[in-house]
């Protein structure tokens, strides 16, 4: 970062690569009846793995932000009303675009589809950013993505200035504190399923800012990436999709993925998939995360800590 400006290029570009995949995953496989099995098509596979780069991103850009401005609690309606000028003037625009589309292309003599039909209370809860939350779909389904943006922008304005304590041990309880709720809260549509991804970022910052050693920090992103790892539901994207978009998407429409596995380190969470259900409907999949083999948690961390030490004894 130079010293006249306040971006970092490093951040900049992993938020034009985590961008690219996700478009790139809506082209080439949101759609299965739209290209043929092969190399472009599987070429996009994980891209949609850009959904969680981004809230990671965001777990470090924004207590980097608010450590530059030195906010305060007292900030904290000045600081939420910043993040909605900057997301509503987009976001309202597409909400236009997408309804307006939605009625002018039944006009269309070709067109076979269905009328529109969208509720008062469907329309609404897009100003707060709570269709997830209420069960009713988004006019447009990628702005589940905004409404757990939003959920982070509520906490994150709530807790930073315990994230920048003086005192380790309470920033160390306020990182597990973040992180329990994953186990007992696992509904996509709240922000506690993708605390640990934001999680990954918020540690990052405590790291570029001084508060934790090189040590901390790698067993810190081992424990965020050993339980973003555990044990996922077969067909996590469709699920997640299906949750917090209210829409009822089968398996024809989204297949399900492989999970990648890192035979050291565990790098990159990915969901899992059973072959023997590839042919169950995405609807009757329980849309949520099980994070209930803890003994396998149990051996993940104790593994992943042991390669740590060794790397950081030797």
């Amino acid at each position: 970062m130079t010293p006249c400006s306040s971006r970092i290029a490093t951040v900049d570009a992993l938020r034009g690569i985590a961008a690219f995949g996700v478009a790139w995953f809506h082209f080439t496989n949101l759609n299965s009846a739209f290209l043929p099995e092969g190399f472009l098509k599987s070429s996009g596979r994980y891209g949609w793995l850009g959904v969680e780069m981004f809230f990671v991103i965001s777990g470090f850009v924004i207590p980097h932000a608010l450590y530059r401005a030195q906010y305060q609690l007292p900030h904290y309606g000045r600081f939420l009303a910043k993040r909605i000028i900057r997301l509503d003037p987009p976001y309202l625009a597409d909400i236009c675009l997408v309804l307006a589309l939605a009625y002018v292309v039944p006009l269309a003599p070709q067109f076979r589809g269905g009328p529109p039909m969208y509720s008062f209370a469907q329309l609404l809860g897009h100003l707060g950013y709570v269709n997830s939350l209420i069960g009713k779909p988004w006019v447009n389904p990628v702005f589940w993505t905004l409404g757990i943006e939003f959920q982070y922008y509520l906490l994150i304005g709530l807790i930073f200035p315990v994230l920048v304590s003086s005192n380790r041990l309470i920033r160390l309880a306020l990182m597990l504190a973040l992180l329990l709720p994953a186990f007992f809260a696992p509904r996509p549509s709240l922000i506690f399923t993708w605390l640990p991804f934001f999680v990954a970022g918020i540690l990052t910052f405590q790291k570029k800012v001084g508060h934790l050693s090189d040590g901390f920090f790698a067993t810190g992103l081992a424990v965020v990436f050993s339980i973003i790892w555990a044990e996922a539901e077969p067909g996590l994207p469709g699920a997640i999709v299906a949750d917090c978009t209210g829409n009822r998407v089968r398996n024809a429409a989204l297949q399900p993925f492989d999970l990648v596995r890192a035979d050291e380190l565990l790098l990159v969470p990915c969901a899992c998939s059973d072959r023997r259900k590839s042919r169950q409907s995405w609807s009757t999949l329980r849309p949520r995360i099980v994070f209930g083999n803890y003994s396998s948690i149990s051996r993940m961390l104790s593994l992943t800590l042991r390669r740590i030490s060794v790397v950081l004894g030797g």
